[in-house]
């Protein structure tokens, strides 16, 4: 358990039905991730890494602990902030430094991509608006696609709603200025109909590029939890048919 998050008073993140997460201010969780992502890009003849979940999930943490509050956590704050052994520590401070170690492991993982594969491309799908990403999930994504350290932010903006459609991707096209790194996310699957869909994507001026989410909102999967009715199949299709032409092109 030495890389599971663990909170001031040591014990380990509890396991549950949503993710348990490995520390990112460890240099070995990030010299493993890192290692994995070098084994990945040598063996296989990949065009791409996409990451997923890289934030700090506290969705299932104890909202009354501290995260991560361990002694080996606190001793490395410590360490990189340059304060003594017996100076306090702001939780809110500590929690900025997080973000950027989980900035750093982005960085970590890009780099050993790109070296053993030059040319691959490095995407995240990152939170719905810039800044409760950066706030909210410690996911400091504009930051990356500004510099280059990923290739394109991948903006889960998973709406039924035009408007907040719409909200989302002006803050996100505000934030990030490198042309071609912002591939918007369109949430098929809360949409009664591929004519909203159609409608969302035709939202992005600049770019025509843009992820459907998911796959199995639009054709039959095996993916658990997908129905495989007369009723679904339906579904399914009215979402899918208004798609062709855009899919096409």
């Amino acid at each position: 358990t030495a890389w599971r998050l663990k909170d001031d008073t040591g014990r380990d993140q509890a396991l549950n039905e949503h993710y348990v997460i490995a520390n990112p201010v460890l240099d070995a969780v990030h010299d493993h991730l890192g290692a994995v992502t070098r084994d990945l890009a040598t063996r296989y003849d990949l065009d791409g890494i996409h990451l997923d979940y890289i934030r700090f999930i506290s969705e299932s943490l104890d909202a009354d602990r501290w995260y991560p509050g361990d002694a080996v956590s606190r001793a490395l704050y410590r360490e990189a902030m340059g304060l003594g052994a017996g100076d306090a520590i702001e939780p809110a401070a500590m929690r900025a430094w997080v973000r950027t170690r989980i900035t750093d492991l982005v960085g970590r993982i890009a780099e050993e991509a790109r070296r053993a594969r030059p040319g691959i491309m490095v995407s995240a799908a990152v939170w719905r608006r810039p800044d409760l990403a950066r706030d909210q999930q410690l996911q400091d994504a504009a930051r990356w696609a500004r510099l280059g350290t990923i290739d394109a932010v991948m903006p889960m903006m998973y709406h039924d709603d035009d408007a907040a459609y719409r909200s989302d991707l002006l803050a996100w096209s505000t934030a990030v200025s490198r042309r071609g790194s912002l591939v918007p996310g369109v949430g098929v699957y809360k949409h009664d109909s591929g004519r909203q869909t159609v409608g969302q994507v035709n939202m992005h001026a600049e770019d025509d590029r843009f992820v459907l989410f998911a796959y199995s909102s639009l054709w039959h999967s095996a993916a658990p939890g997908s129905a495989d009715t007369p009723e679904a199949e339906s579904e399914r299709l009215r979402r899918r048919v208004p798609l062709r032409a855009i899919l096409r092109d």
